[in-house]
């Protein structure tokens, strides 16, 4: 059997990764095709890495603009490999703008197909669920409310649990706070956006004595860009399980990280670098009153969010922080924060992904076997 799967970004990638271990385990004989980054054949040898995914490693208006003469031929190179080689599976993991009208090709040749990551149409461009729903054979879905918008439609989705809120346990910090954590992003222009106003802020903090230590939780492959803007010696420089496992507040940029950090128990706030007219423009698409997954999840403000231009906001940040370093204050976030994420990981737990995927690869190679 030939199994394609096909993701654009880290946090993609890391989905796919479960998935291949998973389907290596059900079929150790099958042929895996990837479209992912250059390190993934490190890890499984055996697999056919076809694509680079930096290419299509990409987010924001400006970005896909100046690369898509080479997404185009990205796209059509893989439709051309679906049809010579005619893959039984494919699985595509989140970045829809790229891979659906790809799933949608495959599923015409004859590929069951799988989409993980539903597309934020709770959020946005909810008209979309029509071109998801003929793209698809089945929906992965990472959180449980995602399912009821595709209810009303023919669509198979399983709601599959998030992998990040699997692996946690949140831990119940104590003030004093020592230990600041900033999470810029895992993209350059995020760094750029974010690294340098947090570090001002972080650096203030320090000199008034409400913090004691400033650590920078770095992506996998962002360590040298990071360290452009790290002028003192004294600012560490982490993957994030380092920097979280002694971290006692953060300050992160929206996004897989923010999740990630609240649900290890971690008190935070969200700072979103936005330019006033891109915030105004996002205020009439985006249909919900939160950007951060820990909020959007509860939907609550179980943390707080600074969305625009952030320097207009930087004595109400430093305000915030100061008001949530005072020991009751900090106690009682930190202590919400436990007790909202606990029951949320609860809520999260789901039958064996890969119970999942072996009913699935007994479906299509029935299928094949019908078709011989």
């Amino acid at each position: 059997m030939k199994i394609f799967l096909g993701c654009c970004e880290r946090s993609g990638e890391n989905l796919l990764r479960i998935y291949l271990n998973h389907l290596i385990k059900i079929l150790p004989n099958a042929q895996f095709y990837c479209q992912a980054f250059s390190g993934l054949k490190k890890d499984f040898p055996n697999v056919e890495v076809l694509f680079d995914s930096e290419l299509a490693n990409i987010m924001g208006f400006i970005e896909p603009i100046k690369r898509l003469p080479q997404l185009i031929l990205r796209r059509e190179a893989i439709k051309k490999w679906i049809d010579q080689h005619k893959p039984a599976l494919f699985i595509g993991f989140d970045a829809p703008d790229f891979l659906l009208s790809i799933e949608a090709y495959a599923r015409k040749q004859g590929a069951y197909t799988i989409h993980v990551v539903s597309p934020s149409v709770w959020a946005w461009r909810k008209n979309r669920i029509k071109k998801i729903v003929t793209s698809m054979d089945e929906l992965h879905c990472l959180y449980a409310f995602e399912e009821k918008y595709y209810a009303h439609t023919p669509l198979k989705t399983r709601f599959i649990g998030h992998p990040l809120l699997a692996q946690k346990a949140p831990q119940l910090r104590h003030w004093p706070i020592k230990k600041l954590l900033l999470a810029p992003g895992s993209r350059d222009h995020e760094i750029k956006n974010h690294l340098p106003f947090m570090l001002k802020i972080a650096q203030q903090l320090k000199d008034e004595s409400v913090i004691q230590e400033i650590v920078i939780a770095a992506a996998k492959g962002k360590e040298g860009i990071i360290k452009q803007y790290v002028a003192s010696s004294e600012i560490q420089v982490e993957t994030l399980n380092e920097a979280l496992s002694c971290a006692q507040f953060a300050l992160v940029c929206s996004g897989t990280a923010s999740l990630e950090i609240v649900a290890d128990g971690c008190p935070a706030l969200i700072l979103y670098q936005v330019p006033a007219w891109k915030l105004w423009c996002l205020k009439h698409m985006i249909h919900t009153p939160y950007i951060g997954l820990p909020n959007i999840l509860t939907q609550q403000p179980l943390v707080k969010e600074f969305v625009g231009p952030l320097h207009t906001m930087y004595n109400s940040i430093l305000t915030s922080l100061k008001l949530l370093s005072e020991h009751n204050e900090y106690q009682q976030h930190a202590r919400n924060i436990q007790s909202v994420m606990s029951q949320l990981l609860k809520e999260n737990d789901r039958p064996c992904l890969q119970t999942y995927l072996t009913q699935i690869v007994s479906q299509v190679s029935m299928k094949q076997a019908e078709a011989v």
